[in-house]
């Protein structure tokens, strides 16, 4: 399984760039991210300096969800506390959830990250991938939005993180399309509609 690469500063862009030719050798592009298909694995850095490779994961429920701190949808879901609230039922579905949340805005770095998740007292990793290139694997390209990988590396969802894109469901009626995938996934079911089309910010490094 091919592996991405993706780091905090320009030099190691370079190493990172250099790594990507040696398998574009032996492969005309990166593998793409499809649903009831293995998803591709990656490396990416975390706001603390720490690096996390999503094959670590195998054997548990994996949701990446990506993120862009000026970005107003993204700051109704955290700013309410509702993505963390997320986060934690899900934890409750499925002690062993792995949430990953992934910047891929142009410029971010690991330090505005970090004060991130301090701001919102975030409980999980916040990865930085401001070159796009694993928001272009797995076809993220909005924000808020999210892919939900199962215990055996299949991409199970991708797309929408619920159904309240204008905000003005009230939060006992928003329908969350991750815990829905969670619960399924933990279920051994089937999840019916495996993408939903996101709303939110563009992720222009991701074009």
């Amino acid at each position: 399984m091919s592996t991405i690469f993706a780091s905090p500063s320009r030099l190691a862009a370079w190493i990172v760039t250099l790594a990507m030719m040696a398998v574009l050798l032996g492969s005309a592009a990166p593998p793409r991210a499809k649903i009831d298909a293995p998803a591709p694995d990656f490396v990416l850095t975390d706001h603390t300096g720490k690096q996390h490779r999503l094959s670590d994961y195998a054997g548990r429920i994996v949701v990446l969800e990506w993120t862009d701190p000026m970005c107003p949808f993204v700051d109704r879901h955290y700013g309410d506390g509702r993505m963390v609230a997320v986060y934690r039922a899900a934890r409750r579905l499925e002690k062993g959830v792995v949430w990953l949340t992934i910047n891929s805005t142009p410029g971010a770095t690991v330090d505005q990250n970090a004060k991130w998740v301090r701001r919102h007292r975030i409980p999980y990793p916040v990865l930085l991938d401001d070159d796009g290139l694993v928001a272009r694997v797995y076809d993220a390209r909005m924000t808020p939005q999210a892919c939900v990988i199962d215990a055996k590396g299949v991409l199970r969802y991708r797309g929408a993180v619920d159904d309240n894109a204008k905000g003005n469901i009230p939060a006992d009626r928003v329908t969350s399309y991750i815990l829905d995938a969670v619960r399924r996934i933990a279920a051994d079911k089937p999840v019916p509609k495996g993408t939903r089309r996101a709303y939110g910010c563009a992720i222009k490094s991701a074009r």
